[in-house]
């Protein structure tokens, strides 16, 4: 049982863009998701983070993002995140020529979707607010 700092769970209490850009948050809040069955979500956000920082070349852009697309996007994909029509079609249309901002869009979709709810039950779990309880007890 992992025990967090109180001022790292506060933070994460009132915003999913820390949760997600902290080591600490990701790993609560990924254990959380696999509880809803939607830790994709969170999954393709960071590989859309990542998405671009090791490309040589346009060819390695490409062929990241073909394994994104394949992974997360294409229809019966293994990790298949829900994203409207029209941009799944922008990045099947661009995929050849992909670019730094190729899965822009997708990505703050998925932001949105984690942001209006997995992660407002997040913040109102039993996990979550154990480890709050743990970490508050730690300062005592």
């Amino acid at each position: 049982m992992h025990c967090y700092k109180i001022q790292v769970l506060l933070s994460m209490s009132k915003c999913v863009l820390y949760v997600v850009m902290v080591t600490d948050g990701v790993a609560l809040f990924e254990q959380f998701l696999v509880t809803e069955l939607s830790e994709e979500n969170l999954q393709f956000w960071q590989a859309c983070n990542c998405y671009g920082n090791n490309a040589v070349g346009n060819g390695s852009l490409v062929a990241e993002a073909r394994a994104i697309f394949k992974q997360f996007l294409v229809q019966g994909a293994p990790q298949q995140v829900n994203i409207d029509y029209l941009t799944l079609a922008e990045v099947s249309r661009n995929l050849e020529q992909a670019d730094g901002n190729l899965l822009t869009k997708a990505q703050r979709s998925v932001y949105n979707l984690m942001s209006g709810d997995s992660y407002k039950r997040f913040v109102q779990s039993e996990s979550f607010q154990q480890a709050l309880q743990r970490a508050n007890n730690a300062m005592i």
